[in-house]
């Protein structure tokens, strides 16, 4: 009886990865992975059940990855401020690092990828419950004058998914990065106190 091969099934997800991400999920093939896997389409259904179910282990492998990486981050600054700055540059930053997450906003409104919608639910509450967390701390402090934290949280995560983008080609690495610091403090203006914005007294 044939066993299931962890080195075997890696190698196809991995294949399916680089084809997902140069071509698309919708326009890459079972025959196209299974050539660049090196096994046959046999070996791919023994594995998975369709394409929809590569993918589906691709995004979410990508997503742990993003959600480890953001809640590393945000672990670092002691200041909230500091700490919703550096989630959403790394959130931004891993758009070039995970573009099967951008496939899989892109089509989570398609009827014929039904699993995406879940997964994509998922991924963005586990990012919510991240910057709610930060906003809480800073409401806390009284840095950040707010009300409703789970609906600005929801907001935030959105403007930073639509700023992906907006951000032009071909940008050098510090002319992104200045880039991205101004609108996260254009953002973070938004959220701050009056009496945080309040000039100190003899300045």
């Amino acid at each position: 009886m044939k066993t299931k091969n962890k080195n075997t099934r890696e190698g196809i997800l991995e294949s399916a990865r680089r084809l997902f991400a140069q071509f698309g999920p919708k326009k890459t093939t079972i025959d196209e992975i299974a050539q660049e896997a090196g096994v046959g389409k046999g070996t791919i259904y023994y594995y998975f059940n369709d394409k929809e179910d590569i993918f589906l282990k691709v995004v979410q492998e990508e997503a742990e990855q993003l959600a480890g990486r953001l809640k590393s981050v945000a672990s670092g600054p002691e200041n909230p401020e500091q700490k919703l700055t550096a989630v959403f540059m790394e959130k931004l930053r891993s758009f070039s690092d995970f573009v099967n997450l951008r496939w899989l906003y892109d089509f989570i409104d398609s009827g014929r990828w039904s699993g995406l919608k879940q997964e994509t639910m998922a991924l963005a509450q586990k990012e919510q419950t991240l910057v709610e967390g930060i906003l809480k701390e800073g409401q806390s402090l009284g840095i950040f004058a707010i009300e409703d934290v789970s609906k600005i949280a929801q907001n935030l995560l959105r403007v930073v998914s639509a700023l992906s983008k907006t951000l032009p080609q071909g940008m050098s690495p510090g002319e992104l990065k200045q880039s991205l610091e101004d609108m996260i403090e254009f953002i973070l203006n938004g959220l701050r106190s009056r009496q945080e914005l309040k000039p100190q007294s003899g300045e």
